[in-house]
């Protein structure tokens, strides 16, 4: 089973990035549902709320304990009158325990002690994700309708993963009873604590940092703890349990581009034939930033969207894509993308130290995908993509290419640029067909070459080591001007 990906160079891949210039911004380039923008603004901001006096309370999760007393309780109410969250200001105290040894020690790095006993904090505020029945009640009386800046200031830490929190909220019936997200304070610092049955590690403690050389806030996991279904936290998740928990197969990708000599789109489709295996009212992609959505279409008819806005000089990194579907759906389904922008990357790409480890493959038992890909580009360019070949024509000054691969995958890639090709014989019968600019014009991309061609032998023989002799004959290399990662893929 696979996890729904969608970025334009690669797809199902994960992306580390590398670049000082990266920049994050807050807004969200563009929705076709003016609910969903007001659902994300009201997630991250200040919200008109109702305020009562409570005597305390307090919430139990795994490992972790809040408790407080007397103070201001803030209701967040929307027009259904769902209670959508709670802010608190006055004295209350977390706890946070872990046995896991890795984990206290990661703890203990960020705060000098390895658990949290009784931390007393002034205020904190509750994202309610499940029912979480035993939260405060609402009773409406001798309430103040009001507003908190220091909620406001609180809760905007929820945007770095706004488009991910509201996917959550848009299917609670996905989420466990308990689930909740825990905004609060330690030492100037924002903190959080996550149950998530969502996610992989459902437990995590979370502290909001500011990576060094950097315009933008990240989530770092300080602990992360998986919850067994006998209630037992670890620090690790099995493979089948990672697959119980995807809501979704991927059972095809069609791909159809045609751009002209600048790297912009004439015009783009994407269409993702999925299974959802459980119902779903919204889905959540990763989406590559330089496109624009024009429209969303689940079998014809057009979808609500939501895509969060990124400014940067490299484009390899990827973003939030929200699609809400119109009813809650599950089994087969077709989602088709209509999309435009700009394809082409200006990066030039890193060199990294290339060890045994640092190429050993993930050997996770999920399903693969079929993939096919057409792409019209300007005469002279190649496009290069997994599996065969099946079309290849030339018409009026433009060139199409047709890639089809009938055997499922699990990572599909395409790379289109000007390139000549090297053969290098690896052992006796088998070779690599290795694609090169023919232009490098960067010095960094010369480097990348040379070193990376020097490692591909023994790349492929270290991946022969691991999984067997490969039963091809021949397999495809593509220098990539990616700003992560080595240059090649």
């Amino acid at each position: 089973m696979n996890k729904i990906k969608f970025v334009a160079l690669a797809l199902l891949i994960s992306v580390s990035l590398f670049s000082a210039d990266f920049k994050w911004s807050h807004n969200y380039q563009e929705s076709s549902s003016k609910e969903l923008a007001l659902l994300a603004n009201k997630l991250c901001g200040a919200s008109p709320v109702k305020s009562v006096q409570t005597e305390g309370f307090s919430v139990e999760r795994p490992a972790f304990s809040l408790k407080c007393g007397s103070g201001t309780l803030f209701y967040e109410i929307d027009e259904s009158n769902i209670i959508r969250g709670f802010y608190y200001e006055g004295n209350a105290t977390i706890s946070f325990l872990t046995d896991e040894k890795n984990e206290a020690d990661r703890l203990e790095k960020c705060l000098q002690k390895r658990k949290l006993s009784e931390e007393p904090i002034k205020s904190f505020y509750i994202l309610p994700l499940g029912a979480c029945m035993d939260l405060p009640k609402f009773s409406g009386e001798n309430v103040g309708t009001t507003t908190s800046d220091k909620m406001g200031s609180l809760k905007s830490g929820l945007r770095r993963d706004a488009i991910k929190t509201i996917n959550f909220l848009l299917d609670p019936q996905n989420c466990g009873e308990k689930d909740l997200f825990i905004l609060f304070e330690i030492k100037n610092e924002t903190w959080a604590y996550q149950l998530n049955s969502n996610l992989e590690n459902e437990v995590q403690l979370l502290r909001l940092s500011h990576p060094p050389y950097s315009d933008y806030d990240m989530w770092d996991p300080i602990v992360s703890l998986h919850l067994t279904p006998s209630g037992a936290l670890t620090p690790y998740i099995t493979d089948y349990e990672c697959k119980s928990k995807m809501g979704c197969d991927v059972k095809n990708y069609e791909i159809v581009l045609d751009l002209n000599s600048n790297g912009t789109l004439n015009k783009g489709i994407v269409k993702a034939e999925l299974s959802l295996l459980r119902q779903h009212s919204s889905l959540l992609f990763d989406f590559f930033p330089g496109f624009k959505i024009n429209k969303v279409y689940l079998e014809g008819k057009e979808c609500p969207f939501l895509k969060e806005d990124f400014s940067r000089t490299y484009s390899y990194y990827d973003t939030s894509l929200l699609v809400q579907l119109p009813e809650k759906k599950n089994g087969e389904i077709v989602l088709t993308f209509d999309i435009s922008g700009d394809l082409f990357d200006k990066a030039e790409g890193y060199i990294y130290p290339i060890e045994e480890d640092l190429w050993f493959p993930l050997m996770k038992d999920f399903d693969g995908f079929l993939f096919s890909f057409s792409a019209t580009v300007p005469e002279g360019l190649e496009v290069l993509s997994v599996g065969e070949l099946a079309n290849h024509q030339t018409v009026e000054k433009k060139e199409t290419f047709i890639w089809k691969c009938s055997t499922p995958i699990r990572n599909a890639t395409f790379t289109i640029g000007n390139f000549i090709h090297k053969k290098i014989d690896i052992e006796e019968g088998l070779s690599l067909d290795v694609a090169l600019p023919k232009d490098l014009r960067t010095n960094i991309l010369s480097q990348a070459q040379d070193y990376t061609l020097n490692e591909l032998k023994n790349v492929v023989l270290f991946y022969e080591k691991v999984f067997g002799k490969t039963p091809y004959k021949t397999l495809k290399v593509v220098i990539t001007p990616y700003s992560y990662g080595r240059a090649f893929q």
